[in-house]
């Protein structure tokens, strides 16, 4: 999958996809407001092809002298998982489950990356797990090291503050 960065949405140029930036809301079912639901579309041209709706958790880092906003895109749920992998064949993706499930979620947090007029750093981090890949029969490569809770980041994004 090839993202265009050069355009303010991720860019699939072998069929024209580009996904949308995402609607951000509060997770309304979960109760707390940390919780959120990014939604996100996929469109050819001006045709919305799909949609897909994955849950994440915002947090606050405040350290002497540091301040940062954490995202998270969770990628680790049964549900989440298949909506990721019933978008693939529409991306017209050939690779691997793995590698196509970085190469997506990395296209989710490329629209976040144009992102200015922030007083805080941001952090975007997409992650799924040990025993949801597996639960979806999904090789993990052998170079890929989970963290100790099983954790495995699958993107990362960084996007500096203005403030001077």
């Amino acid at each position: 999958m090839d993202l265009n960065s050069e355009i303010k949405t991720p860019f699939y140029e072998a069929n024209g996809i580009s996904i949308g930036e995402p609607r951000v809301q509060a997770d309304a079912a979960s109760g707390d407001a940390r919780e959120v639901e990014y939604q996100y579309s996929f469109h050819r041209s001006e045709e919305r092809l799909t949609g897909m709706g994955v849950g994440g958790v915002e947090y606050f880092i405040k350290r002497p002298g540091y301040h940062e906003r954490l995202f998270t895109i969770d990628l680790s749920t049964d549900p989440a998982l298949a909506a990721a992998l019933r978008v693939k064949p529409i991306l017209g993706s050939q690779d691997d489950d793995f590698t196509y499930l970085r190469e997506l979620a990395q296209g989710l947090l490329d629209g976040f990356k144009t992102e200015s007029g922030s007083l805080v750093n941001k952090r975007y981090l997409v992650f799924s797990g040990i025993d949801a890949l597996s639960r979806h029969s999904i090789r993990v490569p052998a170079d890929v090291v989970p963290r100790a809770d099983g954790v495995i980041v699958l993107a990362e994004a960084f996007v500096s503050s203005d403030a001077g």
